[in-house]
């Protein structure tokens, strides 16, 4: 019993030494104190209900500071989770800002690209030009480029600086087409010419077409007839100037290309005018100063129809009724008028006429050889502004465009949004992190 009871009070002992140790915090009052001190002393005949009723009440506070302290804990807590909850927020809001600059940074490096490419492209154009007035006007409008942007006012300055360019380009194109058409016409034209004069033994004086078919009418009639100028000759004696001079009045008459007809064909000749226009000669009374520098052809036809015209013609005379004076002045009726020799006698005489032949051939040669070079030159010219068109056409469509300015815009907008969103964020956690340290703050002073 004695080693009992000497346990017993060695178990108070150490509960009372706990007891201390564990209320260092707490204060519970005299009652506790006398109390504890009482069983220190061993002084068991105390009455002890008061402090039972005083342990129960301090039993309550502390069940109540317990609960705080509980709560400030967990506010502790919260205010922990809103400080990292803060410090993720402003992490992201660096990383955005980050992101943000670099997207800035990519905007205006991908600006800057376009506008490189804007000025090369201007500077190896070729055909599609940018006046300077108009270029000042895209380098505002690129630097002005911000999304969401509309680039149809830009291209629209560049298409109409190529409508322009290719308005010039078709009206060239259309000129040279049109000279070159022109060109081919005069080319073939003359080809005709030239076939035709090779194809014809001597040449022939200009006649009208519907002359022409009245001497196609008299050859297949059988009609015996010849122009003038197949059935006489000059004189050996007469000077070429003379030569030149003589077949300009004729010519200037009407006498030249005039049918020569035996009279016994006359009436049929008469019949065939009816339909078929042309003219003939009937010789007039002989004079006597006809013109000597003319004779009949003698391998010619006609030689007696022939010699008969010519002494009707005088030399000297203007009143007579035909008449070549040497100083160039004729008269055939009523017709009176003044030759110049333009170019060498050509169709009087057979040699002339061979002659003749041989210039016109080699004239309309020279024509066609002329003509073939200005053909080339107006096929390259045409080909040169086809060329120019299509390239034109080329450098419009290479012109550069925003799709990569828009790309770079639409992630530099991206990430000013989410910037945006983070500093939201941001100051939200601020706020809850504030709340939460001022209810922690609040707590703990009351525990």
């Amino acid at each position: 019993l004695l080693q009992q009871e000497e346990d017993d009070r060695a178990a108070v002992r150490q509960s009372i030494r706990e007891l201390n140790v564990q209320n260092e915090l707490l204060e519970l009052g005299p009652e506790h104190e006398a109390y504890v001190r009482a069983l220190q002393a061993e002084r068991l005949d105390q009455d002890h209900q008061p402090l039972l009723a005083a342990l129960r009440q301090r039993e309550r506070q502390v069940e109540d500071v317990l609960n705080c302290l509980r709560q400030a804990e967990a506010a502790r807590s919260d205010y922990d989770r809103a400080c990292q909850a803060l410090d993720q927020a402003a992490d992201s809001v660096r990383e955005t800002e980050i992101v943000f600059r670099d997207a800035q940074a990519q905007e205006q490096e991908e600006r800057d690209n376009l506008l490189e490419e804007f000025t090369r492209h201007r500077e190896q154009n070729t055909q599609l030009e940018i006046p300077q007035d108009i270029w000042l006007e895209i380098r505002s409008a690129l630097t002005r480029y911000h999304a969401p942007a509309d680039w149809s006012p830009i291209r629209n300055q560049i298409d109409e600086c190529a409508r322009r360019r290719e308005s010039v380009l078709q009206v060239k194109r259309l000129q040279a087409d049109s000279a070159l058409s022109a060109l081919q016409k005069e080319h073939t034209e003359l080809e005709y010419q030239l076939r035709q004069i090779k194809s014809q033994p001597e040449p022939v004086p200009p006649r009208r077409e519907p002359v022409q078919a009245a001497r196609l009418q008299l050859m297949m009639r059988g009609i015996p007839c010849a122009p003038l100028y197949e059935l006489i000759d000059f004189a050996p004696e007469t000077s070429q100037e003379s030569r030149d001079l003589l077949e300009a009045q004729l010519l200037d008459s009407g006498l030249l290309d005039a049918l020569v007809v035996p009279e016994e064909h006359l009436p049929a000749v008469k019949d065939l005018l009816e339909e078929y226009p042309d003219r003939f000669l009937v010789p007039g009374p002989a004079v006597s100063d006809h013109i000597t520098q003319l004779i009949p052809d003698a391998e010619g036809r006609f030689p007696k129809e022939a010699a008969a015209c010519l002494r009707s013609i005088s030399c000297s005379d203007l009143t007579a009724d035909a008449a070549f004076l040497p100083d160039g002045r004729f008269r055939c009726g009523m017709l009176q008028g003044h030759s110049h020799a333009e170019a060498p006698a050509g169709y009087i005489g057979a040699a002339a006429r061979a002659a003749n032949r041989q210039r016109q051939i080699h004239a309309l040669e020279e024509q066609l050889e002329g003509l073939s070079v200005k053909i080339q030159d107006a096929k390259e010219e045409l080909a040169d502004c086809q060329a120019k068109l299509v390239q034109l056409e080329q450098e419009r469509t290479q012109m550069p465009t925003a799709e990569e300015l828009d790309q770079a815009l639409a992630l530099l907008e991206q990430s000013r949004r989410a910037l945006e969103l983070a500093q939201a964020e941001k100051k939200r956690r601020l706020s809850m992190e504030q709340e939460a340290k001022q209810t922690w703050a609040a707590l703990d002073q009351e525990s």
